[in-house]
């Protein structure tokens, strides 16, 4: 078993922050995934962890919303297949 906040792979493991508005599709505006370690930002979302590290220090991240509507939903999706 890996030890905790280790062994998250990339293109398996994944947090996927996404908005709608209006009742639409789903468009993701953050990622963070996994790269052999700990879970990273992935800049590029392209399913390998490239940027910050993710520890148990509480940070604060913040993705780009455009106005396109009047009813906001935001969605997070999570997967991980790390011990």
């Amino acid at each position: 078993m890996a030890a905790p906040g280790s062994g998250y792979d990339a293109g398996a493991d994944y947090l996927i922050v996404e908005y709608t508005y209006n009742g639409s599709i789903f468009t993701k505006i953050g990622q963070f995934s996994g790269n052999g370690g700990p879970f990273q930002a992935d800049a590029d979302m392209d399913g390998t962890g490239d940027g910050a590290i993710l520890t148990a220090v509480l940070t604060e991240y913040t993705f780009p919303v455009p106005k396109l509507g009047t009813s906001l939903q935001i969605r997070v999706r999570g997967y991980t297949t790390a011990g």
